[in-house]
C-alpha cells in the first residue's frame, strides 16, 4: 500500500514537471514553439496509452475489451495529432476548412462511445459486439460527410466544413460523451472494477471537454501555439495517472432498494447508444444526402430490431431456466432424499387435495400405513448403511405394486410408509396390501452384503362416503389398524372401520 501511494506521488510530480517542463520551454523558445509544442502533445498521449494498455494487460480480463476501446480511441486522436504536426510543419499554408486529421480527432470518440456502451461480463455476445462493431463503422463513415460533406470514394466534389464550425462540432461530440459516460458512472453501485473504469473515463471527458473547448475557441482557431497547448496535454496526462493509480480488482456488490430499478433503466439504455449517434449523425446529412442518411436510419432500427429480437429470445430461454429450476426445486422439496419417493409434506398436501375430491364425487378413498418390523434389530445387526439400503429397496418393491397413476407412495417416517389410494374401497385397499406382502415375501434382499430378513405389518382403512368423517380420522384409522397389526404378532394386514361409519 506505502509502496503504491509513493509510486503515485512520484508519478505526479513527474506529470507535473512534464507539464512545466512544456510551458517553460515554448516560453523561452518562441522560434521553435511548434516542434517543442507537437513533440509533448504526442508524449502526452503517448503516456496515456502505454497505461492504458498495461491496465488492459496486466490486470483482469474481463475490462480487458474496455481498456483496448480506450487504446483505441487515443490512437486515433493520435494518428491525426502526428497528421497535424506533419502538415503544420512542413506547410506554410494554413488551411480554412476541415482536413483528414479533423476526420481523425472527431472519429477518436467513437471507440469512446463503444466502450462506454460496452455490456458487462456475462452480457456481451459475439452478435452484440458485430453489431457495435458495424454501428461504430456507420459512424464513421457518416463522420466523414459531416466533416467534408460528401461521400468518400465517389468521385464528386466535396465541401469540407469551415474551420469557423469545427470547436461547435467538437464541443457536442465532447459534452455528450462526458455526459453519457456519467450517465454509466450513476448506475454503477459499489467498489468495483467496473465503476472504476467508468469513473477514471468519465474524468478524463469532462477534462478533455473543458480543456479542449476552451482551447479550440482561444488558441486553435487562430492557430496560436504555445502555453495554451497544455490545455491539450493535461487530460491525457491525467487519464494515464488515473489509469496507473486504479487499485487491485474489488469484489462486486449489489444493489438493493428502490433506487435499483432507476439504475436497471439507464443501464439497459446503454445498448441504443452507438443507434441513436448514428441517427443523429444522419440527421445532420439528410439535407445534402437523403437516400444515404435514410439508408444508415433504416440499418440502424434493422440493428435496434436485431438486437432487440436476440434479446427477447435470451430472456425467453431464460424464463424457461428458471421455470424449470422452480419446477425440480418443488419436486426436490416434495421428494424424499433417501428413497426417491414422496415425502411427509408431499403426502400431506396430496391427501388434503384428493379427499375434497372425494367428498365432491363421493368416490371412496383408500390409505395404508406400513411400518418395518423389528427395524431397530436390523440398523444394529447390519449398520444404518445397510439399513438405508433396505429402506430403499423396500420403497421400491412397494411401488412396483401401485399401477395406477393417481396412487401415492410416501415415506411417512423413519422407516414407515403410507400409501393413498384414490377411488378405493374396501376390498380394493386390502387387495393392494396382499401384493405388497406377496412382493416383499418373494424378494431376496442383501442390504450393503448382507442377507437381512425383512417383514412389514399393515394398518389399511378407507372412507367410503361415511358422513361427517375427516381426512385425519381416515388416517387415524390406518394408524389404529397399523398398532393392532403389531400388537398382534406383526407380517400382517389389518383393517379398521372408520369410527364415524357408526354414528
Amino acid at each position: 500500500m506505502a509502496q503504491g501511494r509513493q509510486r503515485n506521488l512520484a508519478l505526479a510530480a513527474v506529470s507535473i514537471a512534464f507539464l512545466c517542463a512544456h510551458m517553460a520551454l515554448v516560453s523561452a523558445l518562441p522560434r521553435f514553439a511548434p516542434p517543442i509544442s507537437y513533440t509533448f502533445l504526442t508524449l502526452a498521449p503517448l503516456f496515456a496509452l502505454a497505461a492504458c494498455f498495461w491496465q488492459a494487460f496486466s490486470r483482469s480480463v474481463r475490462m480487458r475489451a474496455h481498456w483496448m476501446l480506450v487504446s483505441s480511441g487515443i490512437s486515433v486522436w493520435l494518428v491525426a495529432d502526428l497528421i497535424e504536426s506533419f502538415t503544420q510543419l512542413t506547410s506554410r499554408i494554413n488551411p480554412n476548412t476541415a482536413t483528414i486529421q479533423d476526420f481523425f480527432y472527431f472519429f477518436y470518440g467513437v471507440p469512446l462511445l463503444l466502450a462506454i456502451a460496452l455490456p458487462e461480463e456475462g452480457e456481451a455476445t459475439p452478435v452484440f459486439l458485430v453489431l457495435d462493431g458495424v454501428q461504430a463503422a456507420a459512424a464513421g463513415y457518416l463522420s466523414y460527410v459531416v466533416l467534408f460533406g460528401g461521400l468518400p470514394f465517389s468521385g464528386i466534389p466535396q465541401q469540407p466544413m469551415p474551420l469557423e464550425h469545427l470547436p461547435l462540432v467538437y464541443d457536442i461530440q465532447d459534452m455528450v460523451l462526458a455526459v453519457l459516460a456519467t450517465a454509466r458512472l450513476i448506475v454503477r453501485v459499489g467498489d468495483t472494477e467496473e465503476r472504476r473504469f467508468v469513473a477514471v473515463l468519465t474524468s478524463f471527458l469532462w477534462l478533455y471537454a473543458v480543456a479542449l473547448g476552451v482551447y479550440n475557441r482561444v488558441a486553435g482557431v487562430e492557430n496560436i501555439t504555445g502555453v495554451f497547448d497544455v490545455l491539450v496535454d493535461l487530460p491525457f496526462v491525467a487519464l494515464g495517472l488515473g489509469v496507473i493509480a486504479i487499485p487491485a480488482p474489488a469484489p462486486r456488490t449489489g444493489r438493493t432498494g428502490a433506487r435499483a430499478a432507476m439504475l436497471l433503466l439507464l443501464e439497459n439504455g446503454r445498448s441504443i447508444l452507438l443507434g441513436l449517434f448514428v441517427v443523429s449523425l444522419s440527421a445532420v446529412v439528410a439535407e445534402s444526402h437523403l437516400r444515404v442518411a435514410l439508408g444508415f436510419i433504416f440499418g440502424a432500427f434493422v440493428i435496434y430490431g436485431i438486437r432487440s429480437a436476440l434479446l427477447q429470445s435470451s430472456i425467453q430461454r431464460t424464463r424457461l431456466a428458471l421455470e424449470q429450476a422452480r419446477d425440480r426445486l418443488e419436486e426436490l422439496a416434495l421428494q424424499d432424499g433417501l428413497t426417491g419417493i414422496a415425502n411427509r409434506r408431499c403426502f400431506d398436501q396430496r391427501l388434503a387435495a384428493e379427499w375434497n375430491r372425494a367428498q365432491r364425487s363421493g368416490r371412496p378413498l383408500a390409505l395404508l400405513l406400513i411400518d418395518v418390523d423389528h427395524f431397530k434389530n436390523l440398523n444394529d445387526s447390519h449398520g444404518h448403511v445397510a439399513g438405508d439400503e433396505c429402506l430403499q429397496q423396500l420403497a421400491a418393491a412397494l411401488r412396483g405394486t401401485l399401477h395406477r397413476t393417481g396412487d401415492l407412495l410416501a415415506r411417512y417416517g423413519g422407516d414407515e410408509f403410507v400409501a393413498l389410494l384414490p377411488e378405493t374401497n374396501t376390498a380394493g385397499v386390502l387387495r393392494v396390501a396382499a401384493l405388497m406382502k406377496a412382493a416383499l415375501a418373494s424378494r431376496k434382499w442383501n442390504c450393503d452384503g448382507s442377507n437381512a430378513a425383512m417383514t412389514i405389518s399393515i394398518g389399511c382403512s378407507a372412507w367410503e362416503s361415511q358422513p361427517r368423517a375427516t381426512a385425519e380420522e381416515l388416517l387415524e384409522t390406518a394408524d389404529r389398524a397399523l398398532y393392532h397389526a403389531k400388537e398382534t404378532g406383526r407380517n400382517r394386514v389389518e383393517f379398521a372401520e372408520m369410527q364415524t361409519a357408526m354414528l
